[in-house]
């Protein structure tokens, strides 16, 4: 398949109707800068009222969770920062990644691709490979407010030739899948809308409110997982609770897991029978 969106992204229409419509307070796009999440928590600082969206053809420097990087070739996917000061209190603000993932499976199904899934807590998944990746970071304000930076990566236009071979099993993207190259301003204005549109329903109704909806898109739901961090644990997953923490069953009964890498495990038979604190 011939990949025919592989220019400069044009904004300009796209960003005049949703900063007019009040969507946005303001769209920054760069042809290359170091991190879209170091520059959007700089513009957090300055005390911008967000929602600002930070957006660039390419990353020198694209940070993942726990500090790996984000390849970020130019001009073939979507590399952007929302920074916003969400009408939550800071302690209740831990499901945000959680509503970041559940909006890039909306945007995935808004230029149709309907079947997205999500690894909790923030990996999107299409065919049993990672598209997408969320690192969320909380700062501070120029008027000493919190604000939240929202980094999120989707992988666009990527081919399996354009991944190393020892990712080529795991990593994947929109346009491998669906078979036809994606339009970059289809899939901006999704994301968009969508991530708005998620973000004012969790400040309305908290991750209460949505965790039906994530829960349904939840690829790990009823497997068995080990979790690797923290106090570690191995057992079947029950859902997520209001606070996004994993829930799950195991021998010591029900455990929240807040934070850690989750791995499947296999069954309860290759288990023994049983599940375990490791």
């Amino acid at each position: 398949m011939t990949v025919k969106d592989d220019l400069p992204l044009d904004i300009g229409p796209l960003r005049e109707r949703l900063v007019r419509d009040g969507r946005l307070v303001d769209w920054e796009h760069h042809e290359t800068i170091d991190s879209t999440n170091r520059r959007a928590a700089v513009v957090g600082r300055e005390g911008l009222a967000g929602p600002v969206l930070v957006t660039a053809e390419h990353q020198s420097a694209g940070r993942g969770r726990q500090g790996r990087v984000w390849e970020s070739p130019a001009h073939r996917n979507f590399y952007g920062s929302f920074v916003l000061c969400p009408k939550v209190a800071q302690a209740e603000l831990a499901p945000i990644t959680l509503v970041a993932a559940l909006a890039v499976s909306d945007a995935i199904a808004g230029i149709g691709l309907a079947d997205a899934a999500i690894k909790w807590p923030n990996d999107v998944l299409l065919g049993g490979r990672k598209v997408a990746g969320i690192l969320t970071e909380l700062d501070s304000a120029a008027n000493g407010e919190f604000c939240v930076v929202v980094g999120i990566g989707v992988n666009l236009n990527l081919q399996e030739e354009d991944f190393p071979p020892e990712l080529r099993s795991k990593a994947g993207s929109l346009a491998w899948h669906g078979g036809r190259s994606v339009d970059r301003s289809d899939f901006v204005e999704s994301l968009t809308q969508a991530f708005l549109d998620r973000v004012h329903a969790f400040e309305q109704r908290g991750f209460a409110g949505l965790r039906a909806d994530y829960e349904q898109r939840h690829v790990l739901q009823g497997e068995v997982v080990r979790v690797d961090g923290g106090a570690g644990y191995t057992g079947r997953v029950l859902g997520v609770d209001d606070a996004g923490a994993l829930l799950l069953a195991t021998a010591q009964g029900q455990q929240a897991v807040h934070a850690g890498e989750v791995t499947l495990a296999g069954s309860y038979e290759t288990l023994g029978g049983a599940v375990s604190k490791n």
